[in-house]
């Protein structure tokens, strides 16, 4: 089952990063790509979009949802997508971007 932004961890997340800063680079490593639909908009809101560079490593393998992502990304970020390396089992990715 996929994370949602109202789960336990992402209240804590919630009381210790406030949202008024800018914040240099954004990494997740999973989390992104983790959560539902609802909650990949909730935390792109807060977390990423606040972020000058993106690293996020993903394992969004529905390429409907992966689409939607990334288009929502490039909205903001001029972003570069690379296989993932070293390659494991499953096809991740990594998205790299800076702010426009």
């Amino acid at each position: 089952d996929a994370i949602t932004i109202d789960d336990d961890i992402s209240g804590y997340f919630s009381d210790i990063i406030p949202y008024d800063i800018e914040y240099d680079l954004a990494i997740s490593e999973f989390c992104l790509s983790e959560m539902d639909d609802d909650g990949i908009d909730k935390y792109y809101n807060k977390y990423i979009i606040a972020s000058k560079q993106i690293y996020l490593m993903m394992n969004l393998h529905d390429e409907t949802r992966k689409k939607k992502c990334i288009n929502k990304i490039e909205k903001h970020f001029d972003i570069e997508v690379l296989d993932e390396f070293p390659v494991t089992d499953w096809p991740n990715y990594i998205i790299v971007g800076k702010k426009k």
